[in-house]
């Protein structure tokens, strides 16, 4: 019975295992560059230099741009949080 009153939201479970959106997407970059590495070095038969910089250069720019997307989507939350944030602080 205890176990059924433990209904948990998703994004909680997510922000404390992570910290934050932010990290999430740098980890989708870091899959990302994994598995073209992947396919670039021994599905494909690419040298593992060229390989891994483009790899390289592929996970950064997806966590990039994941990153970005993100700002801007939720830029404008983030701000009201902090300027409430910082009317409650001195309020005290």
């Amino acid at each position: 019975m205890r176990l059924m009153n433990m209904k948990r939201d998703n994004k909680k479970i997510i922000k404390e295992l992570f910290g934050s959106e932010s990290e999430i997407f740098s980890l989708l970059g870091v899959g990302v560059g994994f598995l073209s590495f992947y396919f670039l070095y021994f599905l494909w038969g690419i040298t593992w230099e060229i390989s891994f910089a483009v790899a390289f250069a592929l996970g950064l720019l997806v966590g990039f741009i994941l990153d970005e997307y993100y700002f801007e989507e939720h830029e404008n939350v983030e701000a009201k949080n902090v300027s409430k944030a910082v009317e409650e602080f001195e309020e005290k």
